[in-house]
């Protein structure tokens, strides 16, 4: 008895530590004199996605499962920037620099075993960039490069891609092959987008350079603390809460972050230490968000702000996933 009832405490303390494993924070970037080299964090651990040969950039994370997926460029032999995909550490050029004199991958999103991932392509014949799609390493064009196009944001919901981008001057959202414009007067963002059932939000800013998150193609401007400049860099959808995150500009170029829940503007438990944000993402009930402190790669947990990395590199941070 005593053998069966020891049996029985042990399954229930190794059941109880492993129900409570503390969440592993991935953050994909870059750092470096330069900016230039691909990083992928994880619990604010720097790993170097490259040898550093050549210059390059992670801008999107996305975890399924047991697999880290990251985003991003990075200049081939022939100083060409290739989009390319890292799984696991071990990368995946999407293009060759054959066709094209430039191509970036900016997010990823993964569905099952389909990986999803929205960039720009500028080819040989063409002056501007074309937005692309690539669906398992196969490539598909959603412009044709006659207007300027800046890829931001993939989502993936049932049967539909969703991509948030800036198409000539104004912020736009393509679902599937059709592209939505968002606004259509003065210049205007698309930064992120996020869908959950019939409903779906993009981050962004509007001609005004207001804060807006557009829900089903309808404009809410976010309330604005500072009085100047602000613009939302991340929406995130929780149960039924929506997170928006973004920056505000304090005036003479100093930033603040903001945080808007279901459009309320929320107080940060640290204001000490603002940061310059790029991404939000929600656990649990926990607030995660990444960016920078002056010129320093850093992300904070519901306000309270950890520093990247074991030391002060200069750091650009674009993208957060919690697992």
């Amino acid at each position: 008895m005593r053998r069966t009832f020891f049996l029985i405490g042990t399954l229930l303390v190794f059941a109880f530590l492993t129900g409570c494993k503390s969440p592993v924070v991935y953050i994909a970037g870059f750092e470096g004199p330069l900016y230039g080299d691909a990083v992928l964090w994880k619990n604010g651990v720097t790993q170097y996605l490259t040898d550093k040969t050549f210059r390059s950039q992670a801008n999107s994370v996305f975890v399924s499962g047991k697999d880290v997926y990251v985003a991003g460029g990075g200049y081939n032999e022939e100083e060409i920037w290739v989009a390319k995909l890292w799984k696991n550490g071990k990368v995946q050029n999407l293009t060759n620099g054959t066709d094209e004199t430039y191509a970036t991958a900016r997010s990823v999103f993964v569905v099952n075993k389909d990986v999803y991932v929205a960039g720009e392509v500028r080819r040989k014949d063409q002056i501007s960039l074309s937005a692309v799609l690539w669906k398992n390493g196969n490539i598909k064009y959603l412009s044709d490069g006659k207007e300027h196009v800046a890829v931001n944001s993939i989502f993936v919901e049932g049967d539909d891609v969703y991509i948030a981008a800036q198409y000539d001057a104004f912020a736009a959202l393509w679902k599937n092959d059709k592209l939505e414009l968002l606004a259509d007067t003065g210049v205007s963002r698309a930064y992120s987008v996020y869908a959950k059932g019939n409903d779906v939000y993009v981050a962004g800013m509007n001609h005004r350079e207001a804060a807006v998150l557009w829900t089903n193609g309808v404009a809410q401007i976010l309330p604005d603390r500072t009085k100047h400049t602000a613009y939302a860099t991340s929406v995130f959808v929780s149960e039924k809460d929506v997170y928006v995150v973004g920056n505000e500009n304090r005036g003479l170029g100093v930033w603040t972050v903001a945080l808007w829940k279901n459009g309320i503007a929320q107080t940060l438990s640290d204001e000490s230490k603002p940061m310059y944000v790029t991404s939000v993402f929600v656990y649990k009930n926990d607030v995660y968000m990444a960016g920078m402190i002056n010129d320093t790669g850093a992300f904070s947990k519901n306000g309270v702000v950890q520093n990247l990395g074991n030391e002060p590199l200069r750091a650009i941070v674009n993208s957060i996933f919690v697992k």
